[in-house]
């Protein structure tokens, strides 16, 4: 194997690594929005006797739900320049547009619907058996 072949090699595999995480980038918003909202929620069933905790936890949760959401738009925003640095002038990068396109709204419909689920729902309100 020569040098050359082993540079596209490497040049192959950030792309597809690019690729990916273009693709990707709403569910992996998701994620983390999911991930770090959740964690709060523990806190907050945790500190349930606390009355500091009360006010904190769902204004985190809201700053965390509306920064994904922001940095899931910033990714719509940007998408033509992240599709051109990805792709340069390639053939199929439309394709890859639309469904990384769907992926952000249906990511971003999800973000929000589990915010709002969070910012209504009582933390811990077990039913007594």
């Amino acid at each position: 194997m020569t040098t050359g072949d082993s540079t596209r090699q490497t040049q192959r595999a950030v792309s597809i690594v690019w690729l990916l995480a273009y693709l990707l980038a709403g569910p992996l918003i998701w994620s983390v929005q999911f991930a770090i909202v959740y964690a709060l929620h523990a806190a907050a069933c945790a500190t349930a006797s606390e009355p500091a905790a009360e006010g904190w936890i769902p204004l985190a949760m809201a700053v965390v739900t509306g920064a994904c959401v922001a940095a899931a738009l910033a990714v719509v925003a940007c998408r033509g320049r992240l599709n051109r640095a990805i792709f340069g002038t390639g053939q199929g990068s439309r394709a890859y547009d639309v469904i990384s396109l769907l992926l952000i709204v249906l990511a971003t419909i999800a973000i929000l619907w589990s915010g709002l689920a969070m910012a209504l729902l009582q933390p811990c309100s077990l039913p007594q058996i």
